[in-house]
């Protein structure tokens, strides 16, 4: 298996300090640039005077992560399949085997 990326979102509320000059918004958006990166996508919500920022980044999973997964995927397919064995086991009580 292979590593996944990681999507990751981040919303913040600005109140109305988005609020002033081309120049300080610029400022304000280099502030997001300097925390997320360059390639953070960003969404602006307006609420109630209130300017809600939502940004996401992107980004692979890193090492501890993907062990996190794949042992929690094994553990599910281990599930799985005693699952389906004990099902096998059931039907094959109550019909017997059929060939």
């Amino acid at each position: 298996m292979s590593k996944k990326q990681v999507v990751d979102s981040v919303s913040t509320k600005f109140g109305s300090s988005f609020d002033g000059t081309l120049k300080e918004l610029v400022s304000k958006i280099d502030e997001l640039v300097g925390e997320f990166g360059e390639n953070a996508k960003v969404e602006f919500y307006g609420l109630d005077g209130y300017v809600e920022v939502e940004v996401t980044t992107y980004r692979m999973e890193t090492d501890e992560e993907y062990s996190r997964r794949i042992e929690r995927e094994s553990k599910e397919t281990a599930r799985k399949e005693a699952k389906e064995k004990a099902e096998l086991e059931r039907l094959m009580k109550k019909y017997g085997e059929t060939k």
